[in-house]
């Protein structure tokens, strides 16, 4: 274990040092005894980016007013815990502040929050979650029933925590679709039916069979207190959706197919469900955090609420960098984003580069061009993030043609998916 003595903690550039593994192990000379008092009520936050590491980093202070901190690796994301052991109140902002100055942080500096251990209980603290989403999605709820529609059948399912799931499946009429199943995945305040001609497309196009579903508290599936967590559970029902696939016989190879929310959530099964041959991500944020931070400030304390509504850290969990992939599991994998995308792609690309445990990626590259390789990124030029009108990935002139190559790759070599 490293000390660092706390007159000369400039020896620790930035928090970034640490999280880019120079650092493995940092503590202050002052971390004596074990008896610190722990502030459940403070406010918790982060120094840099959950992105960037794996752990814990916890703020300690004695009564004669000294300091530690102590950085714990592997801990599955990392927070930075004010414990005081002082009785004094202190508001979120002072206690921000000092913990800011002390880092020396800069404006790395940003606000998170700590673990939550207990769920939500009680109508007062659900319903501005369940006001929040319905004022927000409800335009996305009302779809057109699929069952007397040619090529489509309706189906349902129950996730891991019994939220019921709304999808169909579609089958190009005429054609046997036994090359393969996709699982198609809409975006926030969307439905399954939004991206029906895609999915008429990809099922005539390639002999395969789609499946799409409405995410939770969107379109026909459950609602309260199925609230969207961006990436944790609906990677659960994205599961459950593949185990109805399963039950149902449908063809392998499975791919999986996601736009904004739907990738966030194909990523996060993606990198554990050896089923997943491959991943077309459109227009993705990183990680649940990236995604919040992107919006407004009111969506910070909606996030916290979401976490305290399941019990436990789903924002977190949602983060595929907090996860390693199987040796065995090669799925091909590739995202495509546009330049002006709001959620930016610089995050995104440390994503990317998690895939396959590090290994090399392609840019801008045909699938084609590197036959071996199994992670690409494009980056689309004046594109934006597909909310309404404006030039997005799938108006790009290569953007077929990506797709397509994706989609021939895993259906004609399936031995090696």
């Amino acid at each position: 274990m490293e000390s660092i003595n706390m007159h000369n903690i400039n020896q620790i550039e930035s928090i970034e040092e640490i999280f880019n593994g120079k650092r493995k192990n940092v503590t202050s000379i002052f971390s004596w005894g074990e008896n610190l008092t722990r502030d459940y009520n403070a406010a918790v936050y982060a120094a840099t980016d959950p992105g960037l590491g794996y752990g814990e980093l916890r703020l300690s202070r004695w009564k004669n007013s000294r300091w530690s901190v102590k950085w714990y690796p592997n801990k599955g994301g990392f927070q930075i815990v004010f414990m005081d052991a002082e009785t004094k109140e202190e508001t979120a902002l002072e206690k921000y502040n000092r913990i800011k100055n002390f880092l020396k942080s800069g404006s790395e500096v940003k606000k998170y929050t700590r673990k939550i251990t207990k769920p939500l209980s009680g109508r007062t603290l659900t319903a501005p979650l369940t006001g929040i989403f319905s004022a927000i999605t409800a335009s996305c709820w009302e779809r057109a029933e699929v069952a007397d529609m040619e090529g489509f059948k309706p189906v349902s399912f129950k996730s891991q925590d019994s939220c019921l799931l709304q999808g169909w499946i579609y089958q190009t009429p005429g054609k046997k679709c036994s090359r393969g199943t996709c699982f198609l995945m809409h975006g926030f305040c969307e439905n399954s039916l939004y991206h029906i001609e895609t999915a008429k497309k990809l099922s005539e196009k390639y002999d395969i069979t789609v499946l799409s579903f409405d995410h939770r508290f969107h379109g026909k599936s459950s609602k309260e207190p199925h609230y969207p967590t961006f990436g944790c559970y609906e990677a659960l029902d994205l599961q459950a959706a593949m185990d109805y696939a399963d039950s149902a016989e449908l063809p392998y190879p499975y791919t999986l197919h996601g736009t904004s929310l739907g990738g966030m959530a194909a990523q996060r099964a993606g990198i554990e469900d050896k089923r997943v041959s491959g991943l077309f991500l459109i227009s993705v944020p990183a990680w649940p955090w990236d995604a919040v931070w992107a919006n407004a400030q009111i969506a910070t304390p909606v996030a916290l609420l979401i976490n305290a509504a399941y019990g436990w850290d789903v924002l977190n969990n949602g983060n595929i960098l907090n996860f390693r992939q199987s040796e065995s599991h090669r799925p091909l994998v590739c995202y495509i984003i546009g330049d002006k995308d709001r959620y930016g792609i610089s995050n995104l690309k440390k994503v990317f580069k998690h895939w396959h445990n590090g290994e090399h990626g392609e840019y801008d590259k045909l699938i084609s061009e590197s036959s071996e390789c199994r992670k690409f990124f494009y980056t689309v030029p004046e594109a934006v993030h597909p909310e309404g009108s404006g030039y997005c990935v799938w108006h790009w002139k290569k953007f077929d043609s990506i797709e397509k190559e994706f989609f021939e790759t895993i259906l004609c070599n399936k031995e090696k998916f």
